[in-house]
C-alpha cells in the first residue's frame, strides 16, 4: 500500500505511510470523509472511498426488529391501570390525568431509543402514543414484533379502570 496524503485545516499533511494511516483512523483523527490522495490518483477523494475503507471498522449491525426490548411497551400498558388506581386511592381526580400523560410520554420516548437501537423504523407514529396509546401499541406490534399482548393488556387494563 502507498503512503498517503491528508487535507487537514486546509493543508496537506504527509506523506503517511500504511500503518501510522491505519493508528490515525482508529484514533479517529482521519475519518471515512477525511480527504485522502496518493500517488496515481487525479484528486483527493474521501478516506472511505480508497483502498483505506477496510480500515473503518463498522460497529455490529442494529439489533433486528423482532428482537427488540418490549419493556417500555409493557409498562406502556400498565399505566391506566396503575395511575388510575395510585391516584383513585390518593383522590387526585385531574391530577392523574396530567400523571398518566406524563408517563405516556416518558415511556414513548424511552420506547422510541430502544426501537432506535434496532432496525426498525416506527417514523411518525410515535406521536400517535401522546393521544392515542393503543393505536401506537398496536401499530408498534405490527411493526416490530407481531406481539399483540401489550396492546391488548392496555384494553383490557383501561376497561377494568373504567369498571372501577
Amino acid at each position: 500500500m502507498e503512503s498517503y496524503y491528508i487535507l487537514r485545516d486546509g493543508k496537506k499533511v504527509g506523506p503517511i505511510d500504511p500503518q501510522k494511516m491505519e493508528t490515525a483512523i482508529d484514533k479517529g483523527i482521519v475519518k471515512a470523509e477525511t480527504k485522502v490522495w496518493t500517488k496515481g490518483m487525479q484528486t483527493w477523494v474521501p478516506a472511505i472511498k480508497t483502498s483505506l475503507s477496510v480500515y473503518f471498522r463498522e460497529g455490529p449491525p442494529a439489533v433486528p426488529s423482532g428482537d427488540a426490548s418490549n419493556k417500555y411497551a409493557w409498562m406502556l400498558a400498565t399505566i391506566p391501570i396503575i395511575t388510575g388506581v395510585v391516584c383513585a386511592l390518593l383522590g387526585l381526580g385531574i391530577v392523574a390525568t396530567i400523571i398518566q400523560w406524563i408517563l405516556n410520554t416518558v415511556f414513548l420516548l424511552l420506547d422510541k431509543a430502544e426501537l432506535d437501537k434496532s432496525d426498525c423504523d416506527i417514523g411518525a407514529i410515535i406521536w400517535l402514543g401522546l393521544v392515542l396509546v393503543p393505536v401506537y401499541l398496536f401499530v408498534r406490534s405490527a411493526k416490530v414484533d407481531k406481539n399483540y399482548g401489550y396492546s391488548v393488556t392496555w384494553c383490557i387494563l383501561f376497561i377494568v379502570l373504567l369498571v372501577l
